[in-house]
């Protein structure tokens, strides 16, 4: 049996609540939701390397089973080479996206034999005191 080579979130950062394994972001009206990554190839001895060339996207997942919104948010910067980038998404994107209760950031990389990988996050939407939310009575300030 040949060994399994996977590409690796070895690093995920920038978001708000829960882990890496398994984070959570909250946005809030008019805010920007960054987060930094570092993906690798990781074999089966657990060695870890930066060989071929990274490909990434994101999409966001309903979990009442709509179809995914492929890519939301944007990769502002991804070296393809290292792995080593930032996606982003404003809160407006989110919304207009559908409001997507996950968003799967999807890694692979180009050479032979190598296993692809996701890592989903979950997102909230937060607003501030007073913020008016549309309710079916009408208009009312979240507390």
């Amino acid at each position: 049996m040949g060994s399994v080579t996977v590409v690796e979130v070895t690093s995920l950062t920038g978001f708000d609540a829960g882990t890496a394994l398994d984070p959570e972001i909250i946005l809030n009206p008019g805010e920007t939701q960054i987060l930094n990554f570092d993906v690798n190839i990781k074999s089966q001895s657990g060695s870890l390397s930066d060989s071929g060339v990274y490909s990434a996207s994101a999409e966001g997942q309903f979990l009442s089973g709509v179809d995914p919104v492929a890519n939301i948010g944007s990769f502002t910067s991804f070296d393809t080479s290292t792995g080593i980038g930032t996606w982003e998404i404003t809160q407006a994107e989110w919304v207009a996206a559908g409001s997507p209760e996950e968003i799967r950031l999807h890694f692979s990389n180009s050479g032979s034999g190598i296993t692809s990988t996701a890592r989903d996050i979950d997102v909230s939407l937060c607003f501030a005191a007073g913020s008016l939310i549309a309710t079916p009575a009408g208009e009312v300030a979240v507390e």
